[in-house]
C-alpha cells in the first residue's frame, strides 16, 4: 500500500477527527454542485449551438447581417449567455457588451452546401456569474444544514483538508486555468505530493498538455498545408494555360477553366454540358482514344496520348496531348480529370524536321535515309517489290565541263523525268551523287521491264542548258533486284541491285543498259 497515498492520509485524519465528516461532506457537495452547474452550462451552450448552427451557417454563408443579428438575439436571451459574436471574412456582429475571454467557446460554421468548407465562427461567452450563483445557492443550502450540525468539527476538517487536499487542488486548478493550450507552460508539482494521487494527477495533466500541444501544432501545420494547397490548386486551375475539365463518367461537365472556354472558341464550337465521355466528340480518331483509355485504366494508369481533333481548318490541324486521370471521392463517386495541351506547333515542327531529314534538298525527292525507311516499311508489311538502282551515264563530263550548277540542273531534270514515269504508289529517291533508287511495289518482271524502258526513254531526251546554251543528254545504268525473290533483307536486296547495276555499267560503258540480279546467278 502506498504510504504517501491521499486515501491513507485522509484515513489517518478521519481517525483523529471523525467528527469532521460534516464539513468534508459540505465541501464535497460544494464542488459537486459547482462542477455540475459548470458542466450543465457548457452542455446547454453546446445544445444552443446545435439548435442555431444551421441558421447561423446559412447566415454566415449568405453574409446576411439581419439574419446574423436574429441568431445573436436568440442566443443572448438565454440567462447562461453573457455575450455572442459571429464573424466571417466580410462581416462581424456581436451582442451589446460582448467581451471575449478564456471561457468563451468557439464553434466553427460550415457552408450548408460544402460540409468541409468553413464560412465563419460563432463565439459564445457563458454567464459565469449566473453559473456560480446557481452553484453557490445549491452548495449554500447544503452547507447551512451540515454546518448547523457540526460547526466545531467543520473547522478542524477545513484546516486539515486545506493543508492536505484543498490547497494543492486549488493551486493546480488556478495554474491549469492560466495555462494556455498549445503553450510550453506546465503545472508545478505541489509539495509533499510527489508520490500521491495529486502528484500522479499533475504528471498526467502535464503529459496530456504535452500531447495536446503536439496535436495542436500538427493540426495547425496540416491546416496551413491544406489551405496552401487549396490556394495553389485554385490558382493553378483558374490560371492554367491548358484546358482542364472535370466530368462525370457519362460525360457531364462538372468544372472547367477559362482556358477550356477559349479553346472551344478557337474551334468555333459552342459550349455544351456534355461532349460525350472523355470529351470524345472533339477527337478525330475516337476509337483510338477509347482503346488508349481502356488499356490505361485496366492497368491502373493515367491515360495519356496525342490526338488530332475532329474540328479544325484543313490548313491548320489541331493536335492535343490528352491526359485523363480517374478520381474517386470519399463518397465513392467517380470523376475524370481531362487536361488538353495544344501541341500543334510542336507537331508541325517535328513534321518539318522529319521531312527535312528524309528529303534531298536539291531534288526534293526522298534521300537515302527516307528511302531506307520506306523500303523497311514495305518489307515489314510483306509487300513484294522491285528495286531499281540507277547510275547516270555521261554525267561526270557535264559536271566537270559546265560546272556544278549545270550538274544540279541535270539532276533536277532527271528527277522530274523519273517522276513522270512512275505511279503515285511507287517510290523515287536520290540515293546519292548521280544515283537514284526506284521501288516498284507489286510488279512482275515483265512489267518492270516496261517501266525501265519508259525510264530510259524519258531520261535520254536531250536537255537544253540555258546558261551554257548547250543541249545534252544523259543515260543510265540500271540494276534491278526483287523482294523477296532475290533477297530477304534490305541490306542484301540493295547490294543485289548495286551488283547488277555495276555489271550494267561495265558491260556497255556510257550506254543505257538494264541488268536484273537473277541474270548474274
Amino acid at each position: 500500500m502506498n504510504k504517501s497515498g491521499l486515501i491513507l492520509r485522509l484515513t489517518v485524519v478521519v481517525i483523529f477527527a471523525t467528527f469532521a465528516v460534516g464539513l468534508i461532506i459540505s465541501q464535497v457537495f460544494f464542488r459537486i454542485a459547482y462542477v455540475n452547474e459548470v458542466d450543465a452550462g457548457q452542455r446547454k451552450i453546446e445544445q444552443l449551438y446545435k439548435t442555431v448552427s444551421s441558421t447561423a451557417s446559412i447566415a454566415s454563408y449568405l453574409e446576411d447581417i439581419e439574419l446574423v443579428n436574429e441568431v445573436i438575439s436568440g442566443l443572448i436571451s438565454n440567462d447562461i449567455v453573457s455575450g455572442v459574436s459571429i464573424s466571417t471574412e466580410q462581416l462581424k456582429a456581436a451582442s451589446d457588451n460582448y467581451q471575449y475571454n478564456d471561457s468563451t467557446q468557439t464553434f466553427a460554421l460550415f457552408s450548408p452546401f460544402e460540409k468541409d468548407r468553413q464560412v465563419g465562427n460563432l463565439f459564445i461567452t457563458p454567464n459565469i456569474q449566473e453559473i456560480e450563483n446557481r452553484a453557490n445557492k445549491i452548495s449554500w443550502d447544503n452547507q447551512i444544514s451540515i454546518t448547523i450540525q457540526a460547526t466545531i468539527i467543520t473547522l478542524v476538517i477545513i484546516v486539515v483538508s486545506y493543508i492536505i487536499v484543498t490547497e494543492p487542488i486549488i493551486s493546480i486548478a488556478k495554474r491549469l486555468h492560466q495555462v494556455k493550450i498549445g503553450s510550453e507552460e506546465r503545472i508545478s508539482l505541489p509539495n509533499f505530493h510527489k508520490k500521491s494521487e495529486i502528484g500522479l494527477l499533475v504528471g498526467d495533466i502535464n503529459s496530456l498538455l504535452d500531447r495536446t500541444t503536439l496535436q495542436i501544432s500538427e493540426e495547425r501545420k496540416l491546416r496551413q498545408q491544406v489551405e496552401k494547397l487549396s490556394k495553389h490548386f485554385k490558382l493553378l486551375f483558374e490560371n492554367a494555360n491548358s484546358p482542364i475539365v472535370l466530368s462525370e463518367p457519362n460525360g457531364d461537365i462538372i468544372l472547367y477553366n477559362q482556358a477550356f472556354t477559349d479553346f472551344l472558341e478557337r474551334l468555333n464550337l459552342p459550349f455544351k454540358q456534355n461532349f460525350g465521355p472523355y470529351l470524345r466528340e472533339l477527337f478525330d480518331n475516337q476509337l483510338a482514344l477509347d482503346q488508349l483509355i481502356e488499356t490505361a485504366f485496366n492497368n491502373n494508369e493515367i491515360a495519356s496520348g496525342e490526338f488530332l481533333l475532329g474540328y479544325f481548318d484543313q490548313n491548320k490541324p489541331v493536335w492535343v496531348q490528352t491526359i485523363i486521370s480517374p478520381t474517386v471521392t470519399e463518397e465513392f463517386r467517380e470523376y475524370y480529370q481531362i487536361t488538353l495541351h495544344d501541341i500543334s506547333l510542336r507537331r508541325q515542327e517535328l513534321e518539318q524536321l522529319d521531312h527535312k531529314a528524309h528529303t534531298d534538298q536539291l531534288t526534293q525527292l526522298l534521300n537515302r535515309r527516307g528511302a531506307e525507311q520506306q523500303i523497311s516499311r514495305l518489307m515489314q508489311q510483306k509487300i513484294p517489290f522491285a528495286l531499281l538502282l540507277l547510275d547516270l551515264n555521261k554525267f561526270k563530263p557535264i559536271n566537270d565541263i559546265y560546272g556544278h550548277d549545270a550538274g544540279d540542273e541535270i539532276l533536277n531534270y532527271v528527277s522530274t523525268q523519273l517522276t513522270k514515269c512512275l505511279r503515285r504508289r511507287d517510290l523515287l529517291s536520290r540515293w546519292g551523287g548521280d544515283e537514284f533508287v526506284v521501288v516498284l511495289p507489286k510488279l512482275n518482271k515483265q512489267e518492270v521491264i516496261k517501266v525501265c524502258d519508259k525510264i530510259i526513254t524519258y531520261i535520254e531526251k536531250p536537255y537544253f542548258l540555258k546558261k551554257s546554251e548547250a543541249s545534252m543528254s544523259v543515260g543510265a545504268s540500271i540494276g534491278a533486284s526483287f523482294y523477296p525473290d532475290d533477297e530477304l533483307t534490305q541490306e542484301l536486296i540493295i547490294k543485289a541491285a548495286d551488283k547488277a547495276m555495276y555489271h550494267a555499267k561495265t558491260a556497255t560503258e556510257d550506254k543505257t543498259n538494264v541488268i536484273f540480279y537473277d541474270q548474274l546467278t
